[in-house]
């Protein structure tokens, strides 16, 4: 019997149900629909499962090709390919055209989104933007099954949905769009060799695996939080604004008078916030 969960696996992070791609954005939720219309539900849910269980090892996308390494139920690994047409420079130029034409298609992309025109904008440069059930069928993967998608061509597809959904320009990146170039030619900081906004040198993104132990590392910057020694760091606030007292009539000064006691207190409050102190609170006295 082989294990429910694949350790160090990327897994899909989409639910169960009818609603279970209702969390991605539309191009997500597009890519992973022109699945479901070219498959039957028994092979969608055994391809999900593959994914979930987190059977894909490796998963990389550059221009025209996404490549994957698939586990199978046995110790066999499979390699994954699908192959895409990449738009020419002229394509190219014309999509960037499009994008620059109206300022919103711009500031979609800016802010990390796409936007709904795209898929029309690709189409008129002679290139569809999510895949065709024809195409579907030209997807490869080196296991023995007969079926022209298998499970582990299903789980690496529905994982590329969710990775395009959370960065829209991975799936420019496919049909040959460089992040930083597009960003740079958009805003019109770009040189020469950026103001295409083309993927040159053609680079290839690895998507990487969520550690679930790691989920919540950079909530503080670092993996672990750490209570900073605010002794040594900070001198107690209320001390540090103060100035010498006009009427004080000591023997010392006022403020070299207080600076102990003041620090003393600062301990005492670290001291409580770390746990090394407890505030003992004792019951009240009756009045009578």
């Amino acid at each position: 019997m082989t294990d429910l969960y694949l350790r160090g696996g990327i897994r899909s992070r989409l639910t169960t149900g009818t609603a279970d791609t209702e969390r991605l954005n539309w191009w997500g939720r597009r890519w992973i629909e022109t699945l479901g219309d070219s498959i039957d539900h028994a092979r969608y849910t055994r391809g999900k499962s593959c994914a979930k269980r987190g059977r894909v090892i490796s998963l990389e996308i550059e221009p025209g090709l996404v490549s994957a390494l698939v586990q199978g139920e046995r110790t066999k690994t499979y390699m994954v390919r699908f192959g895409f047409n990449t738009l020419s420079g002229k394509a190219c130029d014309k999509v960037l055209a499009r994008f620059r034409e109206h300022a919103i298609f711009a500031a979609y992309l800016l802010a990390g989104k796409l936007p709904h025109e795209t898929e029309d904008v690709f189409r008129e440069a002679g290139i569809r933007l999510f895949p065709t059930q024809d195409s579907l069928n030209t997807f490869k993967c080196t296991c023995p099954s007969e079926e022209p998608l298998c499970d582990h061509t299903i789980a690496v597809y529905m994982l590329l949905g969710e990775a395009f959904s959370n960065d829209p320009f991975l799936l420019l990146a496919l049909y040959g769009f460089n992040k930083q170039s597009l960003i740079k030619s958009l805003s019109g900081t770009a040189d020469e060799t950026e103001e295409s906004g083309r993927n040159i040198p053609p680079e290839k993104i690895i998507i990487e695996p969520v550690n679930e132990n790691d989920k919540y590392k950079n909530w503080f910057g670092t993996n672990s939080f750490k209570i900073p020694d605010i002794r040594e760091t900070k001198k107690p606030e209320a001390y540090g604004v103060m100035h010498e007292f006009p009427f004080w009539r000591g023997a010392n000064p006022f403020l070299e008078t207080v600076k102990e006691y003041y620090a003393k207190a600062a301990d005492y409050a670290y001291e409580l916030l770390t746990g090394e102190r407890r505030l003992l609170v004792g019951r009240p006295k009756k009045f009578v």
